[in-house]
C-alpha cells in the first residue's frame, strides 16, 4: 500500500486534517466551558456539530454528481476561511452565537467532505487492497487524534484555544495541498445520465431505499440511533467531569481522550483477523455491550487513571466495529452509488445526535454526571443486545442491482 503515492499522499494530508481537527475538538468545548461556565451552552455547541449531519442525506447525491477530488478541495478551502474567522471571533470574546454560527456551517461544510472521502478512497487503490487501506486509515487516523490529544492538553494550556482554531484551519489548507498533488480517473458527471436521466428526487430515494432491502442494514439502523442518541454527548460529558468532579486540568482530558485512541489505534491493527474471526452480527454485539459497559463504568471513581483504561477498551471496541463495517460496506457499494450510500448511512445512523445534545443540557443540569454515565451506557449495551434477533447478513441486497459505468476518464 505504501508504494501507492496517490494513497500515501491522500493519507497524510488526512492525517494532518484529523490532527487539527483534534486539536479543535478539544479547544472548542472547553473554551466555551471556560467562557460561559454552562453545561447548557455546552449542548448547544454540541447541536450546531451533529445538525448538520443530517444534510449528507441530500449532499451525498451532489458528490456522486460531482468530481470527488474538486468537492473535497473546495470543501478545504471554505473551512480554512472559517477557521480564520472563528479565530477572530474567539480572539475579541465575541457572543457565544457566532460561535455556534462558525461551528454549523463547518459542519455543513464537512457533509459534503465525508461522502467525497468515503467514494473518493477506491478511486486511489485497488479493489483487493481496500480492506487493508481501511485499515491502515483507521489506525493513521487514530495514531493522529492519539497525537493530537496529547498535544492537545498542553497546547491548550499553552497557547489557548484561538491559536489552535488557527492550527485547524492550516490543517485544512495541508489537506487541500495534498489533493492538489493527486490526479485519479473519476466517473464524469454526464456519464451517470447517458441512458437514464435522473432527477434530485429519484437519486435521493436510491441513498434511502438500500434500507428497505436489507434487513440487516435496518438493524444495524436501529441500534445506531439508540446508540448515538446515547453518545452523542459523550465528549461534553467528558469535559465536564474532568473540570467538575475530576477538579482537572486540559492535559488530563487529553489524557483520558488519548487512551480512547490508543484503543482505536490496537483495533485497526488486529482489524484484518478479527473481520476474518467472527461474524458482522457477533462484531456489533459484543463492541456494544463492551463499550457500554465502559461507559457505566466511567461514572464510578473520578480517576484519570481508571477513565483512562476504560476508554482504551471503548475505543478498541468501537474502533474495530467501525473499521469492520466500513470495510463490508464500501466493497458492497458500487462506484455509481458510493456517495449518496454513504451520505445516507452517515446521515441517518447520525441523526438522533442532535437530539441526544439537545436534551444533554438538560439532562446534565438536573442530574448528576454519574448518572448521564450510566445513562449512555444503558443504552449502548441495549443496542448491542438488538443483534441477538435472528436477522440474516443480507448487506449485498442493500445496494443490488449493480451498476455498471461508462470507462474512466482522467479527473
Amino acid at each position: 500500500m505504501f508504494r501507492n503515492r496517490h494513497f500515501v499522499t491522500l493519507l497524510t494530508g488526512q492525517l494532518v486534517s484529523t490532527f487539527g481537527n483534534n486539536l479543535f475538538g478539544i479547544a472548542l468545548p472547553w473554551f466555551v466551558y471556560s467562557v460561559t461556565a454552562s453545561k447548557a451552552d455546552l449542548s448547544l455547541i454540541g447541536v450546531a456539530q451533529s445538525l448538520p449531519n443530517l444534510a449528507s442525506l441530500f449532499t451525498g447525491v451532489f458528490v456522486d454528481r460531482w468530481s470527488k477530488r474538486k468537492t473535497m478541495l473546495s470543501a478545504d478551502f471554505i473551512r480554512v476561511v472559517l477557521c480564520v474567522v472563528l479565530m477572530a471571533i474567539s480572539v475579541v470574546h465575541a457572543s457565544l452565537w457566532p460561535i455556534v454560527l462558525i461551528v454549523f456551517l463547518l459542519q455543513c461544510v464537512g457533509s459534503f467532505f465525508g461522502p467525497a472521502a468515503a467514494a473518493f478512497v477506491p478511486l486511489v487503490v485497488a479493489e483487493k487492497d481496500i480492506p487493508t487501506a481501511m485499515g491502515i486509515e483507521q489506525s493513521g487516523s487514530a495514531t493522529a487524534q492519539l497525537v493530537g490529544t496529547l498535544s492537545g492538553g498542553v497546547l491548550l494550556t499553552l497557547l489557548g484555544a484561538p491559536l489552535l482554531f488557527l492550527f485547524d484551519g492550516f490543517s485544512f489548507l495541508v489537506s487541500t495541498v495534498s489533493l492538489l498533488l493527486i490526479r485519479v480517473k473519476e466517473y464524469p458527471a454526464k456519464s451517470v445520465e447517458i441512458h437514464e436521466k435522473r432527477s434530485f428526487f429519484r437519486e435521493f430515494i436510491g441513498g434511502i431505499v438500500m434500507f428497505q432491502k436489507s434487513r440487516f442494514l435496518l438493524l444495524t439502523l436501529v441500534a445506531a440511533l439508540v446508540v448515538n442518541f446515547a453518545t452523542a454527548p459523550f465528549d461534553l460529558v467528558l469535559t465536564a467531569w474532568v473540570k467538575g468532579p475530576m477538579h482537572g486540568s486540559p492535559i488530563q482530558l487529553g489524557i483520558v481522550n488519548a487512551a480512547f485512541f490508543i484503543g482505536v489505534i490496537l483495533g485497526g491493527l488486529v482489524l484484518g483477523r478479527i473481520i476474518k474471526s467472527i461474524s458482522l452480527r457477533h462484531l456489533f454485539l459484543f463492541s456494544l455491550v463492551i463499550a457500554g459497559i465502559c461507559v457505566m463504568g466511567m461514572g464510578l471513581f473520578a480517576s484519570v487513571i481508571w477513565d483512562a483504561c476504560l476508554t482504551v477498551c471503548i475505543g478498541f471496541v468501537i474502533g474495530s466495529l467501525n473499521g469492520g463495517f466500513s470495510s463490508v460496506v464500501i466493497q458492497s457499494i458500487p462506484a455509481s452509488l458510493r456517495g449518496r450510500a454513504f451520505g445516507a448511512i452517515g446521515a441517518l445512523f447520525s441523526m438522533m445526535m442532535p437530539v441526544g445534545m439537545a436534551i444533554a443540557g438538560f439532562v446534565m443540569t438536573h442530574t448528576t454526571l454519574t448518572t448521564v454515565f450510566c445513562g449512555m451506557g444503558a443504552m449502548s449495551i441495549l443496542s448491542g443486545l438488538t443483534f441477538c434477533l435472528p436477522i440474516r447478513e443480507d448487506l449485498q441486497a442493500a445496494f443490488a442491482p449493480v451498476e455498471h459505468m461508462p470507462s474512466q476518464v482522467e479527473g
